[in-house]
């Protein structure tokens, strides 16, 4: 379905911390697989797999018990955000039902040992993988985050950044728009192929110009663009760089409040109403600072989870076996197979 794209004005791209710490998880899956110098090491059998979970079957069975111990209690909460802890322990309703959650948890994990699934290779290896995700996930926490310098960044180096990147720092030129989107291969409500949609296009344009029906009504009725359709066929503040270049052109020569001509489109046909239109403006520092604090903070936690990583990886190299590659990607192909 073709239609107006709304996007949101962007004044800087923060890269996602989850990146890194699928790098991280990564690397991490590679210890595990690829611990070992020789290659018929790390082909370990059934037995070894589940001698070697033992510490992490140790740690499940706790949850065996039939009641909660304090120290257990106590680690359940720890575990949760400051704000959870204190809506948590505000009252003994909330730590009752929080206790019930954890209780049916607990009974869960006593019938799944019950049928033996926690010495199961496969089990064994997923559990691994998440205590060493937890370890990761609390080494960087521990080296990274919580070593962030206090009050980083200054007010001076907001005011610097902002000086030496004020000229990318713009609010685009945008325009309210309201849309009926009238589509050719896809069936709406009244079942229109090409010709008809053209035609009820051309329709809808004369009853509106006529007042004979609003547009809200027409939007609501006809209109296949799901986003908009029940708000009448408003589309918000529009960003004029981000309509396609045959679109923008209607909609820029578009006097605010006017009912535009049928707009062909690749996918169907077109309606367009402006309204109000706000030009091309640099962002205030005060309007820019708290995105700047956000990247800067987010640009010294990412040099320092590089810096980790290639500290661990200078100080803990991992080998990866490449001459005994072919013949395990051979093996588990035919694994995979069978």
């Amino acid at each position: 379905m073709n239609s107006v794209d709304t996007i949101g004005a962007t004044v800087m791209n923060r890269r996602p911390l989850i990146v890194f710490l699928i790098l991280l998880g990564v690397i991490a899956g590679g210890v595990a697989i690829f611990w070992q110098d020789k290659p018929d090491q790390a082909e370990a059998s059934s037995a070894e797999a589940q001698r070697a979970g033992g510490g992490l079957m140790v740690m499940i069975s706790g949850d065996e018990q039939k009641s909660f111990t304090y120290e257990e209690v106590k680690n359940l909460v720890n575990g949760l955000s400051k704000l959870e802890r204190s809506k948590l322990l505000a009252s003994d309703a909330a730590l009752v039902q929080f206790l019930k959650r954890n209780a049916a948890r607990k009974s869960l994990i006593s019938a799944a040992l019950e049928q033996g699934l926690g010495n199961e290779p496969a089990m064994v290896g997923a559990l691994k993988r998440q205590v060493q995700q937890s370890l990761i996930n609390a080494y960087i926490n521990r080296n990274v985050v919580s070593t962030a310098p206090a009050g980083y960044p200054s007010d001076e180096q907001v005011r610097q950044f902002y000086q030496q990147n004020k000229a990318r720092l713009k609010v685009p030129q945008q325009v309210r728009v309201w849309q009926i989107f009238i589509p050719f291969n896809k069936p709406n409500k009244t079942g229109n192929n090409k010709a008809e949609a053209k035609k009820l296009a051309a329709d809808l344009v004369k009853q509106l110009r006529k007042k004979k029906t609003n547009f809200a009504e027409a939007a609501k009725r006809y209109s296949a663009h799901q986003a908009s359709r029940e708000k009448g066929g408003d589309m918000g503040m529009v960003n004029v760089g981000s309509l396609r270049p045959e679109l923008r052109a209607v909609i820029l020569a578009l006097k605010p409040g006017k009912i535009s001509d049928p707009v062909t489109g690749s996918g169907g046909m077109h309606i367009f109403k402006t309204g109000k239109r706000n030009p091309e403006r640099t962002l205030s520092q005060a309007e820019a600072s708290p995105r700047i604090r956000a990247l800067l903070q987010n640009n010294y936690v990412q040099q320092r989870r590089q810096a980790l990583l290639q500290q661990a990886q200078g100080k803990f190299p991992v080998k990866i076996p490449t001459k005994a590659l072919p013949r395990w990607r051979k093996n588990l192909t035919d694994d995979a197979q069978r």
